[in-house]
């Protein structure tokens, strides 16, 4: 047939392929995107078992000069978990500031430089005072001596932070009034 065209004379005879460039650009893109948007402020908080308390309150926010320190509760070699809960007044094996261990010494240095000593965290209308809160998250098993020399601390005049706060968690279903 004369005024009939051949379909297939215009499909070429090589192969057909896809750049996959523009592809694992946005693949890549992507992964940033969530590398960026994720929270890795979480070392922060340590894994507690917290001690509850009925007049607690939630945390709205957070500040974002609040600081936070862990007190952890040691783990006795040896010692089945389910027994853990009746240690007596055992002294903690970390203090943990920004996920670090501490001593009492190291706490001190890291406090003074991020109290009142510090012009950008000094209170305008006292000087004498910090604008830097602290939250203090302590092992509910843990003897209330750290956080006693903690709050020691943050009342001396170097470093002057009296906005403070101590974690705690609700009731445990089960537990008696």
């Amino acid at each position: 047939m004369p005024g009939k065209r051949d379909r297939t004379a215009n499909i070429p005879d090589s192969d057909i392929e896809m750049d996959m460039t523009p592809m694992i650009d946005i693949v890549f893109q992507m992964i940033l995107f969530f590398i960026i948007i994720t929270d890795f402020s979480q070392d922060d908080i340590a894994l507690l078992e917290l001690p509850w308390s009925t007049v607690g309150e939630d945390d709205e926010g957070e500040d974002e000069n609040r600081m936070i320190i862990n007190v952890t509760a040691p783990v006795p070699t040896g010692a089945d978990p389910k027994d853990w809960p009746q240690r007596k007044r055992e002294k903690a094996n970390k203090i943990l500031v920004k996920g670090k261990p501490k001593d009492f010494a190291q706490l001190y240095k890291y406090l003074e430089v991020n109290g009142v000593q510090n012009k950008k965290y000094r209170d305008p209308e006292n000087q004498n005072l910090s604008t830097r809160s602290l939250l203090i998250r302590c092992d509910g098993s843990q003897a209330f001596d750290y956080v006693k020399a903690i709050l020691q601390i943050c009342a001396n005049p170097e470093i002057a932070i009296y906005k403070i706060e101590l974690a705690t968690s609700e009731r445990p279903p089960g537990e008696d009034e």
